[in-house]
C-alpha cells in the first residue's frame, strides 16, 4: 500500500473498546487512507492479582465497533501467533527511563519489558506510517516513542488527548469495576485540573502545583473514599520529577478507589482539548473543534476544519477564507506565541489590536494610590480619552482626586435541593454546626483565599449556601468557584439531605443587586468655580443642576446606575489592563453625587459598589498587560486595591468631562469631530449658549490635554 502512495494508520488496543479507543480510530480514519485496529492481549504483561484472566474483553462487540467506525482491517492475533513456543527475542528499554516509568506507578513491573517487543512485531506486520496512542497510556507511548527514535523506525507516533466522560473522568475499561466509587473517582481529574490551572496562572513551583492538586482531592482523601498514592510533576522527556517547571511537563496522579487502581495524566498544553461525552459519537476533536469532520462553506468552497494541534493549519484556514475577499491575514499577526496564551484562549490564531492611549496626567490622593499617573485606556471610541483627560485636568487644577476602597470580597454559592422544607431547615442546621469544617475545606483550596462569612438563603426546597471570601490580589472567580465546589461536594456527600446540587449557582456576570461583590470604591474631588468656568465654559451651578436632573430621570426609568457613561471608561480600562470584560455587566453600576460645600466649591464623587479587578492571574500575565499595569505600578501582588482606586479616579474624571460637554452643548460636536473615524470631515459648529471665556472648542473638548 505504501508503494501505491497510500498511508497506513495503526490503532493498538487490548480490546474491551471504549470511547477512548473510538476517538483514536476516528482520528486515524480522518488522517490515513487505510486504518488497522490491532486488539491483542499479551498474557506475559499480566501478573498477580487482577491479571490476564480478569481482564475485561468482548471480541464480538469490538468487531462491531470496528466495523461501525470504518476500520479497514481488524487484526486480532492469538498469543501463540505473536509469542510462539521457544520465542527468545525481545526488544526492550533500558536505563533511567525504565525506572522513571515504573516510578509513576502507571504499569506493573511485569508489564513493561514486553511492550516494545509487541509493538515491533505489530509494526512489522502492519507497516504503519502512523501509530495512535491516548495520552493516559503513558507506558505505551513513552516506550514506543523512545524505541522509534533510538532505532530510527519509519513510523510517526501520535499522542492524542485522553478521552473523558462529561465530568472529566478518563475513559477506561476498568471504570466498569468502580461501582459505587465512580462519583468519588473523578476527584483525580479535578486534582490534575487544579494543578494545570495553577500552571496556566503562572505558578511554576512543583510544590505549589502539588498543594493545589491535594486541596482539590482533599474531601475524598479525608473521607477515605480515595487512597492517594502519588501526585508528580514530571519532565515530559525524561519522566523525572521536577521542582520548577521550565520545560513541558506531565502532571501525573495515582490512587485507589475501592479495590481499583487508577492512574491519570495530563499534558497541560493538550488539556482544554478533552472532555468527551461517553453517550455520543463525538470524539475529542469533534467536541473541541466544533466538529472535526469537514464542513463545506457553500460560498467559499473551503473545507472548514479547525485544527486543535497546529497553529500553522489554523492560520492557513484563515488565509483560505480570506482569499476571495482581498483581505490579508497580516493585520492579525501577533508577537504572542501559542505558549504565551495557554490558559487564556484555545485555537489561537493571532490578536486583534485595540488602540491604546493615555489618560492624564491625573493626581490622586488615595489610601493605596498616591501620586500623579498617566493611565492607559484601550478603546475604539474617538473623543473618549480627550473627554476623560479634560476631566482629569479639571480635577488636577482643583486640587486633585481622593480615593478609597472601603470593602473587598467575592461571593460564590452552591444550590442544594432537598426533599422538603423540613429537609432544607435541617440542612441549614447541619451546615451551621460544621461551619469550621466548611471554612477549612474552602481555605484549603488556595493559599490566597480566606472565608469572611458563610450565609444561607432558600428558594423553594433549595438551600443557597454562600461563601463570602477574600481573594488577595486575584480577581477571584475561579478561586472561589473551586472552593465552593469542594464545600458543595462535602455537604452533599455527608449530610444525607441533598437530592441535587448545582454548583456554582449561576449568579456571575449579572447585575444582581442582592449579590454585589468585588471592590467597593469611591473617588471624590472638590471643584472650584474659576477652574471649571475657565476650562469648560460652564459654572458649578450648571454642572450640579445637570447631575441632579439626569439622576432623577434615570431613577424614574428604573436605572440602578446613576451616571452618564461610567461603564464606557471602565471598558477601556478593563481592555487596557487585561481584566475580564464579561464582568462589565455586573460592574456597570456607578452612582455620581454632588453637593455644594460652605466654601462655594462643588464636591463631586462616584461610588462603584462592584469593581471586580485583579493584578495577578488571568490576562494580567500576558506581556502587553504586564506592561500596561506596570505603567501605573499595579502589576503583581499587593496592587489590586491601588488599581481599583486609579480606575475610579479616571472614571470620575470622565463623568466630569462628559457632564461639562453636555452642559456646554459640545458633546455632539466633539463626537462628530473626533469620533466616527472621520477626523477630517467638515463639521459645522453647534450653538453654545454658555458664556465663552476666551478658549475655543479646539482647546477644550477637542484636545486630550
Amino acid at each position: 500500500m505504501r508503494l501505491r502512495g497510500r498511508s497506513i494508520g495503526l490503532v493498538p488496543a487490548k480490546g474491551a473498546l471504549h470511547g477512548g479507543h473510538e476517538s483514536l480510530m476516528k482520528a486515524a480514519r480522518r488522517e490515513c487512507d487505510v486504518v488497522v485496529l490491532a486488539t491483542f492481549i499479551d498474557p506475559a504483561q499480566f501478573s498477580g492479582e487482577g491479571g490476564f484472566e480478569g481482564y475485561l474483553r468482548d471480541e464480538q462487540r469490538d468487531a462491531e465497533i470496528a466495523a461501525r467506525l470504518g476500520m479497514d482491517v481488524l487484526l486480532a492475533p492469538e498469543a501463540a501467533e505473536i509469542s510462539p513456543d521457544r520465542f527468545a527475542t525481545t526488544v526492550g528499554l533500558g536505563g533511567p527511563l525504565v525506572e522513571a516509568i515504573r516510578r509513576t506507578g502507571s504499569t506493573d513491573d511485569g508489564q513493561l519489558p514486553g511492550k516494545c517487543t509487541i509493538a515491533t512485531k505489530l509494526f512489522d506486520i502492519v507497516q504503519p506510517d502512523v501509530v495512535f496512542f491516548e495520552e493516559k497510556d503513558l507506558p505505551d507511548w513513552v516506550a514506543v516513542k523512545r524505541m522509534v527514535r533510538d532505532l530510527n523506525l519509519a513510523v510517526s507516533v501520535k499522542v492524542l488527548p485522553t478521552a473523558r466522560e462529561s465530568d472529566g473522568f478518563a475513559m477506561s475499561s476498568r471504570n466498569l469495576c468502580l461501582g459505587d466509587h465512580r462519583p468519588q473517582a473523578v476527584a483525580l481529574y479535578r486534582a490534575l485540573r487544579a494543578a494545570a490551572d495553577s500552571l496556566s496562572d503562572g505558578a511554576t513551583d512543583a510544590a505549589v502545583l502539588r498543594e493545589r492538586a491535594l486541596a482539590a482531592i482533599a474531601v475524598e482523601v479525608l473521607s477515605g473514599d480515595v487512597e492517594l498514592d502519588y501526585f508528580e510533576v514530571l519532565d515530559i522527556e525524561t519522566l523525572e520529577p521536577v521542582e520548577t517547571v521550565a520545560n513541558p511537563v506531565l502532571l501525573a496522579i495515582g490512587a485507589r478507589a475501592g479495590a481499583v487502581a487508577l492512574f491519570d495524566i495530563i499534558r497541560p498544553e493538550l488539556e482544554n482539548q478533552t472532555c468527551v461525552d461517553a453517550g455520543t459519537e463525538k470524539d475529542l476533536s469533534e467536541v473541541d473543534q466544533a466538529g472535526n469532520h469537514a464542513h463545506r462553506c457553500a460560498e467559499s468552497s473551503v473545507d472548514i476544519v479547525v485544527s486543535r494541534h497546529s497553529f500553522d493549519e489554523r492560520v492557513g484556514l484563515i488565509k483560505q477564507l480570506l482569499d476571495r475577499t482581498g483581505e490579508s491575514y497580516e493585520p492579525l499577526r501577533s508577537e504572542l506565541a501559542e505558549s504565551d496564551v495557554r490558559g487564556n484562549i484555545e485555537n489561537f490564531v493571532g490578536a486583534v489590536p485595540i488602540p491604546l492611549g493615555l489618560c492624564g496626567p491625573l493626581e490622586i490622593r488615595g489610601r493605596e494610590a498616591r501620586g500623579t499617573f498617566a493611565v492607559p485606556m484601550a478603546t475604539l471610541e474617538g473623543t473618549l480619552l480627550a473627554s476623560y483627560s479634560r476631566g482629569a485636568k479639571v480635577m488636577n487644577r482643583s486640587g486633585g482626586c481622593e480615593t478609597l476602597v472601603y470593602d473587598d470580597y467575592f461571593l460564590r454559592a452552591t444550590q442544594l435541593t432537598t426533599d422538603s422544607l423540613d429537609g432544607s431547615a435541617r440542612l441549614i442546621a447541619w451546615c451551621r454546626e460544621r461551619e469550621d469544617v466548611i471554612r477549612e475545606i474552602a481555605v484549603g483550596s488556595s493559599r490566597h483565599l480566606g472565608v469572611a462569612e458563610i450565609s444561607y438563603d432558600c428558594a423553594g426546597t433549595s438551600v443557597i449556601l454562600s461563601l463570602r471570601c477574600t481573594t488577595g490580589d486575584a480577581m477571584g472567580s475561579n478561586m472561589v468557584s473551586k472552593a465552593v465546589s469542594l464545600v458543595s461536594n462535602y455537604v452533599t456527600k455527608n449530610s444525607g439531605l441533598v437530592r441535587e446540587e448545582f454548583v456554582p449557582y449561576p449568579e456571575d456576570k449579572k447585575n444582581i443587586p442582592a449579590r454585589k461583590k468585588g471592590k467597593k470604591v469611591i473617588a471624590r474631588t472638590v471643584l472650584k468655580e474659576d477652574v471649571v468656568r475657565t476650562m469648560t465654559r460652564v459654572g458649578l451651578d450648571q454642572l450640579a443642576s445637570y447631575i441632579r436632573n439626569y439622576k432623577n430621570a434615570l431613577a424614574l426609568h428604573g436605572s440602578p446606575s446613576l451616571n452618564i457613561h461610567a461603564v464606557n471608561g471602565m471598558a477601556a480600562l478593563f481592555q487596557a489592563f487585561g481584566q475580564d470584560m464579561a464582568y462589565l455587566g455586573e460592574c456597570s453600576q456607578g452612582v455620581v453625587d454632588c453637593q455644594f460645600l460652605p466654601s462655594g466649591d462643588l464636591e463631586v464623587s462616584i461610588t462603584l459598589p462592584t469593581l471586580i479587578v485583579g493584578t495577578v492571574g488571568g490576562g494580567t500575565g500576558l506581556p502587553a498587560f504586564r506592561t500596561t499595569l506596570s505603567i501605573v505600578d499595579c502589576y503583581g501582588a499587593g496592587k489590586a486595591k491601588k488599581l481599583a482606586e486609579i480606575m475610579a479616579a479616571v472614571m470620575l474624571g470622565g463623568e466630569i468631562g462628559c457632564a461639562a460637554a453636555q452642559c456646554s452643548n459640545e458633546f455632539v460636536a466633539a463626537h462628530e469631530s473626533l469620533g466616527k473615524n472621520r477626523p477630517f470631515d467638515a463639521v459645522p459648529q453647534l450653538a453654545r449658549p454658555r458664556l465663552p471665556v476666551g478658549e475655543s472648542i479646539d482647546d477644550t473638548v477637542m484636545s486630550p490635554a
